[in-house]
């Protein structure tokens, strides 16, 4: 707060924010105040929320958050299975190479993992970038740690340049993979 309209009023229309309550606030909003006293960049939230918008640099102030700051957050958001929705639209006016331009450049702001299922696939979210084969990589390691597989028993048939892909796991134990699956399964519905 101040916020984007746009942020508040999307969150409205889809339901989110309660009864107004004054003064153009909703009760089941956290506002996060950016004043002049705290730098233009607001503390993590007092209490559980699952949607965290985040702007920066600040507009209209120009104030660049941390990356001790952002990783309040990113730390915030792990512990709270909360979301950040980060605008960096004005990175680019950054001109201190020791502020971060993007919340990515924090430690665990990108996670592995599960993300539902979608076309009769489960979906795995990748943290590395699709580079030199680094999110393959990923999606190997992923899989040999959550099945407790060696890296090696875990072999991409095919998808090596495509967002779908087939995993082959070489003598998986059958019972840790069934109860793997019907987690990753449990955890998309």
């Amino acid at each position: 707060d101040p916020a984007y309209p746009v942020y508040v009023d999307t969150n409205v229309i889809a339901g989110r924010g309660g009864a107004l309550v004054g003064d153009g606030l909703f009760e089941r909003f956290e506002y996060m105040a950016c004043t002049e006293q705290n730098g233009f960049v607001p503390e993590v939230p007092s209490r559980h929320v699952d949607l965290i918008y985040l702007c920066s640099p600040n507009n209209p102030t120009g104030a660049v958050a941390t990356h001790l700051q952002l990783k309040r957050f990113v730390d915030y958001a792990l512990e709270h299975a909360a979301v950040i929705v980060f605008d960096a639209a004005y990175e680019i006016f950054i001109r201190d190479p020791g502020l971060p331009r993007s919340i990515y450049e924090v430690p665990g702001a990108r996670r592995t993992e599960t993300h539902g299922i979608h076309a009769e696939a489960i979906r795995i979210r990748i943290a590395a970038r699709a580079v030199d084969g680094a999110a393959n990589d990923a999606l190997l390691g992923f899989l040999a740690e959550a099945l407790r597989v060696p890296r090696r028993r875990c072999v991409l048939i095919s998808g090596a340049r495509s967002r779908k892909k087939q995993v082959r796991i070489e003598s998986p134990d059958p019972a840790r993979a069934q109860r793997t699956l019907a987690q990753w399964l449990q955890t998309s519905s």
